[in-house]
């Protein structure tokens, strides 16, 4: 039920006709990112319910998470925001149980793991960005590597690279 109820607050930070999609399409192929987000959401769910929260296990599911947000341009707070959204859903369960003055101590150790998972997951967009702009970086070289070759071929070595030292 939590897996569900925090998918469900994700997939709403997607445009409206996006979330309709991820929610109705099963098939992995058509719908990777909700896919992969669910499959994420549930490992994580399950590793923050057990005793620890062990960063090296959380790590992967975390990326098939943030990845995908860094990737769409998402910023910082709302790629990693997603993980705090698992708070909301949490208090709103323990609010509707029984027994959720009882749960105080135990809430504020999940919460606990909740910030962690946050903590880990802005690291990982920081990675993933510096990815992408590394590729980025390195695509403009090619380029300029092949209007340089380019260059040459027409005018021969007149064209010579600026970033080359002059003689």
């Amino acid at each position: 039920m939590i897996d569900e109820r925090w998918r469900d607050a994700i997939f709403r930070t997607y445009p409206l006709d996006t979330v309709g999609f991820m929610r109705r399409q099963k098939d992995q192929f058509a719908n990777p990112v909700g896919q992969r987000t669910t499959a994420a959401i549930s490992a994580l769910v399950d590793l923050l319910i057990g005793e620890g929260l062990d960063s090296e296990a959380v790590r992967p599911h975390i990326d098939e998470i943030v990845r995908v947000r860094a990737v769409q341009d998402f910023s910082a707070s709302q790629a990693v925001g997603v993980i705090f959204l698992l708070k909301t859903v949490v208090r709103e369960l323990v609010r509707q149980s029984e027994e959720g003055a009882s749960l105080y101590g135990e809430l504020l150790q999940f919460e606990s793991k909740i910030d962690s998972l946050a903590l880990l997951s802005f690291e990982n967009y920081c990675i993933c960005r510096d990815q992408i702009n590394q590729l980025r970086i390195d695509e403009v070289k090619r380029q300029h590597s092949r209007l340089l070759e380019r260059a040459k071929m027409i005018y021969g070595d007149q064209a010579e690279d600026p970033d080359t030292p002059k003689h």
